[in-house]
């Protein structure tokens, strides 16, 4: 937004429910020549804000519509989007002033700040624009909220993965860069890859070592086989041919055996050879006949194998047996079996079969992967959630496997274990924040105050009246400001000093009667009926404290009725004597009923300032009652009235003391 020449077209609205705060900054904007509007509450600043407006000086604790709520709301205006917004409050936690500036702030200052320092940084907000840092990845209607882990396309949440999340932001984000697949996988998918590769790994060992047995040692096996039946084939062969003598007879045991059998059996001696002549049986081949006088020199019955494949003559089967004693070789060769040709074949289908569970391996492997992965990505996703403080959702797993449903269902029962200790833990941290922000707003702005009332003192051009009620102003700022640091004091010391309660017994009518004498102008002040006909009943309690109950009890009546009755009773209950604050004034919203005891919080924040309250009175009375082991209660009809109540111990009237005479 440019800024014009003239400060005084420059407008701006300054937003705080401390009067004397807005006092102090529009005096001092004001000495600066700027156009300066005022609203002491968020709904009030709304409803001022415009495109008129330059800039925006913003209190966070304002009651109703509190600064952040404000701020968010002028950002989703189009006509209000663009003001610039400085907050200025007291509280001065960094997740504050990041939550400021996050929804949209263009600069955060704390109270109490020096007024010209205010003043610069307004002057410099006015003479830049300021441009947020979005953490949300937009392209082409598709918008990836990183915090959020979620991404919406033309407004419809696309549901995505953790997995597929990262995946899409990882491509977004590199949106000039091209990846191959196996960049993609080393990126997104590593860690399932590594199951799916470390499972293949060892299915893989267990296949080859299955292939290699059947390759080498079940065939190993069928030739040592067959080898062993042609030795004990030509063995037998051997007894029978050196039983006889005669050449012819030796001939005929040939062709019998080849003429019975598929056997092909060669006799060699040294004088001649004897083979087959059936023209029905396959003769063995020429060159496979063994030369006896090259056996000649071994001296124990050896038994030699060979086996011929040459095309295109069938595959053969050859035992040789050297019988040295006869010098007789006997030779018988056979064609591979059926048996065998079945082996060969069922080697051939075990081959393609493990290469088959080898592929289907990888493909059960990648699937179990994605069955282990998918449930872990799913308790890690939920596990995300809980860190990010989203603690009532539910682990659930889609799997059919028993350790995975055991493993989630053991971490929702140390969720739900932890849970309540969590939102104790949330409840008790946000209270301390609440309380030591609310320490921080209620000092600070008195301080701020007094300053700027103090420095425009000094300044020159002021008259007579206007200095005397700057003065007067500081003066009531001051006062607020002791009032609050004995409250904190008086709690503090309730808190850990039990020993400051000191009991006796007194007349608790007496002391509601002196403490309504003493508040009784205050109440006619506001035309308001202030009754206390009540009975005699003894207590034993610390009587200052029970007075300062009663005080603040009768005060917080009388401040919050504008019409009617602030009316003390007593009764009496067994053991106990009730006391009883009883108003008709305004009421309180059933919300309200179980934090009005909590330090600082104010049902009407602008009415308890202008009664000038430090927002402890109930908090004190809570201290003072639990002190004595007792408890404060309150009942309260909205447009009809409130009712406190609390109980101390009965004691009977004590006896008179006779007088002598």
């Amino acid at each position: 937004m440019p800024i014009t020449a003239d400060p005084s077209d420059i407008d701006i609205l300054v937003v705080d429910d401390e009067e004397s705060v807005v006092d102090v900054v529009s005096h001092f904007l004001s000495e600066e020549g700027y156009s300066v509007h005022t609203a002491f509450n968020g709904e009030e600043a709304l409803d001022k804000a415009s495109s008129k407006i330059d800039l925006i000086v913003l209190d966070i604790m304002l009651p109703g519509v509190d600064g952040y709520e404000v701020c968010e709301e002028l950002r989703s205006r189009v006509e209000t989007e663009e003001i610039p917004i400085v907050f200025l409050s007291a509280k001065t936690e960094d997740e504050d002033q990041v939550e400021g500036l996050m929804l949209g702030g263009d600069d955060y200052l704390t109270k109490p700040v020096a007024p010209k320092v205010l003043v610069a940084h307004v002057k410099a907000v006015l003479r830049r624009s300021g441009v947020e840092e979005s953490s949300i990845l937009e392209v082409n209607g598709l918008k990836i909220y990183e915090d959020e882990y979620r991404a919406e396309l033309h407004s419809e949440d696309l549901g995505l993965t953790l997995t597929e999340f990262e995946l899409l932001r990882y491509l977004v984000r590199h949106p000039k860069k091209a990846f191959t697949r196996q960049q993609l996988l080393e990126t997104i998918w590593k860690d399932a890859m590594m199951v799916v590769l470390t499972f293949a790994l060892f299915v893989g060992v267990a296949v080859v070592g299955v292939g290699l047995y059947v390759l080498l040692v079940l065939r190993g096996e069928m030739r040592t086989s067959m080898q062993q039946t042609l030795r004990d084939q030509a063995h037998r062969i051997a007894v029978q041919v050196e039983q006889e003598r005669s050449a012819k007879r030796r001939h005929r045991i040939v062709e019998t055996i080849t003429e019975l059998s598929d056997l092909s059996v060669a006799l060699v001696t040294p004088d001649t050879t004897y083979r087959p002549t059936a023209a029905s049986q396959l003769p063995l081949p020429t060159d496979s006949l063994v030369d006896a006088s090259a056996l000649q020199t071994l001296s124990a019955p050896t038994t030699r194998f060979a086996y011929i494949d040459a095309e295109p003559s069938e595959p053969f089967f050859i035992a040789t047996l050297y019988r040295p004693s006869t010098h007789l070789v006997v030779q018988v060769g056979q064609p591979p079996p059926p048996l065998y040709d079945l082996a060969r074949r069922s080697q051939v289908m075990l081959i393609l079969g493990m290469v088959l569970a080898l592929v289907l391996a990888l493909l059960g492997s990648f699937i179990a992967a994605y069955q282990v992965t998918t449930p872990l990505t799913q308790i890690s996703e939920t596990a995300r959630r809980v860190a990010n403080g989203e603690f009532a959702g539910k682990i659930r797993v889609q799997s059919r496997a028993a350790e995975f449903q055991e493993l989630a269902d053991s971490l929702n029962r140390a969720s739900d274990a932890f849970r309540e200790k969590i939102e104790e833990l949330e409840r008790m941290t946000r209270l301390q924040s609440e309380f030591i922000g609310n320490v921080s707003h209620e000092v600070r702005n008195p301080i701020f105050s007094i300053s700027g009332y103090l420095e425009a003192l000094g300044t020159s051009g002021l008259d007579e009246e206007q200095r005397k009620m700057y003065a007067e102003k500081g003066l009531t700022n001051l006062n607020r400001l002791q009032n609050l640091f004995n409250d904190l004091i008086d709690i503090a010391r309730l808190e850990y000093r039990e020993d400051l309660i000191n009991r006796s017994v007194f007349d608790l009518r007496d002391l509601v009667h002196e403490v309504t004498e003493m508040l009784r102008p205050k109440a006619e002040e506001k035309g308001l009926d202030l009754q206390a006909e009540v009975p005699q009943f003894f207590a034993r309690a610390d009587r200052s404290r029970i007075r300062q109950v009663l005080t603040n009890l009768v005060e917080n009546g009388i401040a919050y009725t504008q019409s009617g009755a602030v009316r003390c009773r007593l009764h009496r209950r067994v053991d106990k004597v009730r006391i009883e604050i009883v108003d008709t004034g305004q009421g309180i919203d059933e919300d309200h009923l179980d934090r009005i005891f909590e330090r600082f919080y104010r049902v009407d924040p602008d009415r308890s300032r202008e009664s000038g309250g430090t927002g402890l009175g109930l908090s004190i009375v809570k201290q003072i009652l639990q002190a004595h082991g007792e408890t404060v209660h309150v009942e309260s009809t909205k447009d009809r009235g409130t009712r406190f109540w609390f109980e101390l111990p009965y004691e009977p009237a004590p006896e008179t003391e006779a007088v002598e005479v």
